[in-house]
């Protein structure tokens, strides 16, 4: 019975070894899988199949929804039961497959990330993961940022004039605030801006009875080039003196 045992053992492990040897690494994948499953610790069969790691995926497609960064890539074709290790950076694109944070390890091709800080700059990549064996190149993405808006923002109506005030999220430099009469300006540029303090604006020389609006934009940094800026996307308000 046990001659009868180690025959396809030694079959299936000869087998691998051919395809292996052939380049055809994915069927002798199958092939040292099959030899593990007559004998589970045969060393020369897990040490190949370590050393054979699975391929990465293609690409990352990456989208904002809100402050959330939605990361989708393509399945990969082959062998084995396959995990993807996530990993995200803040400082460049990782380099391996330990440099950066793993926040996940999944049998999914998708993940939200949500634990991200406004105006910091995320690099991405995806390995391929694979019975202890994991993939030499991966995909990868970035830089990829978050430019918060302003938060709590409020608005108060008076005699002549219109005050706002608000909080400003992390990273922010300072606050643009454009005023248009009727409608909100629809973009940076529009309208009138004005002089703003550190978290707040008093409009004042206004005409009572009369609509205004107001654009409100977080101002940024960009990183490596001080010359310029970016801009959150506006917050919209409408006042109107009384």
């Amino acid at each position: 019975l046990f001659r009868s045992m180690l025959l396809p053992f030694g079959l299936k492990n000869n087998q691998a070894e051919k395809l292996r040897i052939k380049g055809d690494s994915e069927v002798a994948f199958d092939k040292y899988q099959q030899a593990l499953l007559i004998c589970t610790d045969y060393s020369s069969a897990q040490k190949a199949i370590a050393s054979n790691p699975p391929i990465p995926p293609t690409n990352i497609d990456v989208t904002w929804h809100g402050s959330t960064l939605r990361l989708n890539w393509p399945k990969v074709n082959a062998r084995g039961l396959l995990k993807y290790r996530v990993l995200r950076k803040s400082d460049g694109a990782p380099s391996n497959s330990n440099d950066g944070e793993i926040i996940a390890e999944t049998a999914n091709t998708h993940l939200d990330d949500t634990d991200l800080c406004s105006s910091s700059s995320y690099y991405y990549g995806v390995f391929t993961l694979r019975s202890g064996a994991i993939s030499t190149s991966f995909a990868t993405s970035g830089p990829h940022r978050w430019l918060s808006p302003l938060e709590q923002v409020e608005s108060l109506a008076g005699d002549g004039q219109v005050s706002l005030n608000w909080k400003k999220p992390k990273g922010c430099l300072k606050v643009e605030v454009w005023r248009r009469a009727g409608l909100a300006p629809n973009q940076r540029g529009e309208g009138q801006q004005l002089s703003t303090s550190e978290l707040s604006v008093v409009d004042t020389g206004l005409d009572n009875d009369r609509n205004y609006g107001y654009l409100l934009l977080a101002k940024y940094p960009v990183p490596n080039n001080s010359k310029i800026s970016a801009y959150s996307t506006g917050v919209s308000v409408k006042a109107r003196p009384v």
